[in-house]
């Protein structure tokens, strides 16, 4: 009888997803509807929502470019909506609900990341123990960890190693011209529909480590205009797939607001070397200095790789720099670095001296992208370079896999951190169909605490788009600003996200511009609070003074207003 031999590939699969799940999702996996695989706060609702709003979209023939299902109107392309997701992943979103489908994402890609990473490996170096540990490093890269906590639009990194493994088969002549450009466009389209910004950051590097190439390689001069004329084919025919949303993305309606992304996105120089409270090591002993990265923001402070990795990196380049193939993992490695650095350098939180990135950093496109996100290129680089140093031959094989041993357990996560396993903040209103009795089907809903305050988007979501959602939190603020077009309406806006200085007149005219018909108070646990009863105390008592007395029903307090968008 014979034995089934399961691909190694797959084997490698199973053992980064089953340690993500053990490391990290053991919480999750014990109530996957109610508590995700993220901080529970309103970035996750974010693509909770948009899981929900793509089949939507889709089954009610609407425009799934510009959600009406949010007042104002949202351009969905513009933002970090996750369609290529919310498609794929459509029925389980539409019977075990956004939560369970979010934690599908967080689990499954980082595993399918170090999957490609595991193919493009083996590739390279034609040895299967190699190519696991770089897929493991990729998979584990602190960059995936730390957005894993609430942006899935970075930390499904799974389609880089796949667009280089296509270009690597190229190079080599194992894949037709025609299977090449088809293959690339298709992924190019479906990275899109993951995030334009980080499909954006590939280009540019890209392009430049192909342009150093041809500079720097007189052995690749004649290939490299050659490959490069095939990528831009591949990318017109992807563009043109993708042209409805390109266009929404680029130019549409309803643009939500921007933000100048390259000094506050910036990753800071000894991140790479000194770990943050996203890995183990960095607990305690580095938090003095750790804390000043991006003001102690750990989702965007991921660019640790540790000093023994690094170490390891430097070795094998200097050693093996005769190699074509250490040369342009070098060149990955620096201009990926160097995009993640920004505008200016930044040492311990200190800006210092202009970067090369400060040249295009306030020009369309590159003002709205985070630089520091550009480094899990660079992780990938030093995957995939140790995979062709342990591969090697020599005397002292086991004393490199020890070295590469200490570097991967260097990034192992803080389990003690409470960012990967939230719960859901939903009154009881909307986890059942109780809230039927309360909202009429397609009502002007003003959700309270106001905007990214609390986890409104998800209550619309878990709803089915019952209701329409005022000011929902899709984007950076919330996208009730007018841009100076009326004032009334955006002081409004500041005192609904400050109520204990909310007057009768700017409620007065927020409700009526936004045809109010109902306001719901989130009763229980606010998500954008220390002290929630006292933050629910505030509202109540403001709304009260106002003269508006509401139900109390299913953890929420439910205002119906006596006539649309006014007050008594």
């Amino acid at each position: 009888m014979s034995r089934v031999r399961i691909p190694p590939g797959l084997i490698a699969f199973g053992i980064y997803l089953g340690t993500l799940a053990l490391v990290l999702g053991r919480p999750m996996l014990l109530h996957p509807r109610h508590v995700c695989l993220c901080n529970g706060d309103s970035d996750p609702a974010i693509t909770m929502w948009s899981l929900r709003w793509w089949p939507w979209a889709v089954a009610h023939g609407a425009n799934p470019f510009v959600s009406h299902a949010v007042v104002p109107a949202f351009n969905t392309a513009a933002a970090t909506t996750v369609p290529t997701a919310g498609l794929v992943l459509a029925p389980l979103t539409l019977t075990l609900g956004p939560v369970f489908a979010y934690n599908v994402v967080a689990l499954v890609g980082p595993a399918i990341g170090g999957y490609t990473a595991f193919r493009l490996a083996r590739r390279v170096t034609g040895a299967t123990a190699p190519a696991f540990a770089a897929g493991y490093l990729y998979a584990f890269a602190t960059t995936v960890v730390a957005h894993l906590t609430s942006l899935p639009h970075v930390f499904l990194a799974f389609l880089f190693p796949l667009m280089a493994e296509l270009v690597i088969v190229r190079v080599a002549g194992g894949v037709r011209r025609r299977t090449f450009i088809a293959a690339l466009a298709l992924v190019l389209v479906l990275q899109l529909g993951i995030s334009t910004e980080m499909l954006f950051d590939t280009v540019v590097i890209g392009a430049i480590v192909l342009i150093t190439l041809m500079v720097a390689e007189p052995a690749l001069r004649r290939r490299i205009p050659v490959l490069l004329g095939e990528i831009v084919l591949a990318g017109a025919i992807a563009a043109a797939v993708a042209s409805p949303f390109l266009y929404y993305a680029l130019s549409g309606p309803f643009p939500p607001k921007r933000a100048d992304m390259p000094n506050s996105g910036a990753l800071d120089a000894l991140n790479p070397v000194i770990p943050t409270a996203v890995t183990h090591l960095g607990r305690h002993y580095f938090a003095a200095v750790s804390r000043r990265f991006e003001l102690g923001n750990l989702t965007e402070a991921g660019g640790y790789i540790g000093i023994v990795l690094l170490v390891a990196y430097a070795t094998f380049t200097i050693s093996q720099w005769r190699r074509l193939a250490t040369r342009v993992l070098f060149y990955v490695f620096a201009v990926s670095l160097v995009v993640a650095l920004g505008a200016h350098l930044f040492v311990a939180g200190m800006r210092t001296i202009p970067m090369p990135y400060d040249v295009v950093a306030r020009l369309p496109l590159f003002r709205s992208a985070v630089p520091s996100r550009a480094v899990v290129f660079a992780e990938l680089a030093v995957a995939l370079a140790l995979a062709v140093w342990l591969a090697g031959r020599g005397r002292r094989r086991w004393l490199r896999w020890g070295v590469v041993a200490v570097g991967a357990g260097m990034l192992f996560p803080n389990t003690a951190l409470p960012v990967w396993r939230g719960r859901e903040r939903v009154p009881a209103l909307f986890a059942s169909r109780a809230y039927h009795r309360y909202i009429a089907k397609g009502a002007t809903v003003l959700a309270l605490p106001f905007a990214h305050q609390d986890n409104a988007t998800l209550w619309q979501a878990k709803t089915g788009m019952y209701f329409k959602l005022s000011d929902a939190y899709l984007r950076f603020a919330p996208t009730s600003y007018s841009h100076g077009k009326d004032p009334a309406l955006d002081a409004a806006v500041g005192q609904l996200l400050s109520p204990s200085t909310l007057d009768r007149a700017h409620l007065a005219h927020y409700l009526r511009v936004r045809h109010i018909d109902t306001i719901v108070l989130d009763a229980g646990r606010p998500s954008g609070y220390n002290d929630p009863p006292a933050v629910v105390y505030v509202w109540w008592s403001t709304l009260r003074r106002l003269g508006l007395r509401p139900s109390l029903a299913g953890g929420a307090f439910i205002y119906h207003l006596p006539a649309r968008g006014r007050l008594r």
